[in-house]
Formats: structure tokens, sequence, C-alpha cells
């Protein structure tokens, strides 16, 4: 599928914003569901990059990307009007129920790009939502939170307070419905264990290497629980959201 790259921009140090309009992509995607997008127009690199989808907004779509790696230059070099070869959207995201509400979004780094989607949707829909974004010095990243007026945004210093905070929030929401995360496996890990203790449920959104996107090439695969023992699972076809109680975090 083609796309167009309508504009790209530095949002923070290390991270860009690209913005490309697709109707098909952007009235198909559902938060924490991603892109296998081709970064360059030759054959080198073979394989494409796998990109969450950031937001949608009528036609377009974004994509944050952090500034490091062979893929993330050459996408630097794109020009405006542009034509990009997409597949997706692919995988499967966050759900939720209907008469939900208290949402808690816990976002490290990067991590940022599926949440953010998942804030847009929410928020739309009148949901009490939170977001506590750690590490805190890399707060201007928020500079891409598209949804900053309708959810409330916290910061925590780094993934050693992320816990204490995590709880500090959980506390002041009424009735919250559960905690939905992504970042590094330990930064999830901790997440998730700390909601447990709270007695709430989290879902995770797995980040691995991806090849070919479809749960053919079995690159991407990761230990999950099946009752009493675990097997392994495509994180970009059974994932890359999953529940947090069936990850194996190694």
């Amino acid at each position: 599928m083609i796309a167009i790259l309508k504009s790209k921009q530095a949002i923070s140090p290390g991270y860009n914003m690209y913005i490309l309009e697709c109707m098909e992509i952007a009235s198909a995607a559902h938060p924490g569901q991603f892109l296998q997008v081709r970064v360059s127009k030759g054959s080198h690199p073979a394989m494409r990059k796998p990109l969450s989808v950031f937001f949608t907004e009528g036609d377009a779509f974004g994509l944050l990307v952090k500034s490091a790696g062979y893929g993330a230059e050459l996408m630097s070099s794109w020009e405006i009007g542009e034509d990009i070869d997409v597949i997706g959207p692919l995988g499967k995201g966050f759900h939720y129920a209907k008469e939900d509400n208290g949402f808690i979004l816990v976002a490290g780094g990067i991590g940022l790009a599926p949440l953010n989607f998942l804030a847009q949707e929410l928020t739309g829909k009148g949901k009490d939502v939170h977001i506590l974004y750690a590490p805190k010095r890399d707060a201007t990243i928020m500079n891409a939170f598209t949804t900053k007026t309708g959810a409330y945004v916290h910061y925590s210093e780094n993934r050693h307070t992320v816990a204490d905070d995590l709880k500090e929030l959980i506390s002041k929401i009424n009735d919250p419905c559960g905690v939905f995360t992504c970042g590094q496996n330990e930064f999830m890990k901790l997440v998730s264990e700390t909601a447990a203790e709270c007695g709430l449920q989290t879902q995770v959104s797995l980040e691995t290497r991806m090849s070919c996107g479809m749960g053919v090439c079995l690159g991407c695969v990761a230990p999950v629980r099946d009752g009493d023992d675990w097997v392994y699972k495509t994180v970009c076809r059974d994932g890359p959201v999953f529940l947090a109680k069936e990850v194996i975090f190694e």
C-alpha cells in the first residue's frame, strides 16, 4: 500500500514525527497495531521497519520514530510528497469494555507511540485517561502527545521511581479499569507487577524485532504462559498486545 509523506519534524532531541496520508490505513488502524514500513526505494535493507501507529486524523496517520539506527537514518532523508510503501495495519491491539473508565497508561521512552493512539481514542469517547511517562528527563517527547487537552499527564523520574508513582496514581483514581503499558521488558514487568499488587490487570505492548510482520518467519516469538505450561507466540501476529499475566518476561 502506498502512503504519501505530508510532513516530518523533529519533536525533541532524538525523536522525529512523520505524518503520512493513506485513507485505507488511517481508517482501519486500531490502537496498539503497527505498520511494516519500507524505509528505502532500493533492496537494502531487505526488511521493513515495524512502527506503531501514533495517531490518526482523517486520512492521515502519524509515526513517532527514535532517530537512531540505519532505518531511522534512511527515513530522515524522505522528501515531502514522496510515496512510501507500507503494509498494515497489522497485529492485535489494546482492548477494553464499552463501560470501562479510569484508564492508566504507563509509557517508557518511545513506548509512548502506541499509547498515544490509545489515549486519542479514549479521550475521544469521553473516558478518564491518565498517562504516566518515564523518564522525566525525556519529557520533551511529550510535545508529540496529541491528547493533552483530554488526558491527565504525569511524570516519573525514572524506572526506579515508576512503581511508587504508579501506586500513588492508582490510589487517586476512582475505580480504575486497568493499566496499559509499553516500554522495555523490565519496565513493563515492573509496571505489571505493581498494578497486580493493586488488584489491576495490565495489557502490555511488546517491543521486539519483527521481520515479516505476519507470523511467517517466526523471528519475533515470545514465551507466553499456556495453563501450567508455556508456548512461544509470535509478537507480530498474536500480539503485539498481550495480557501481562500471560507473558514470561526475560
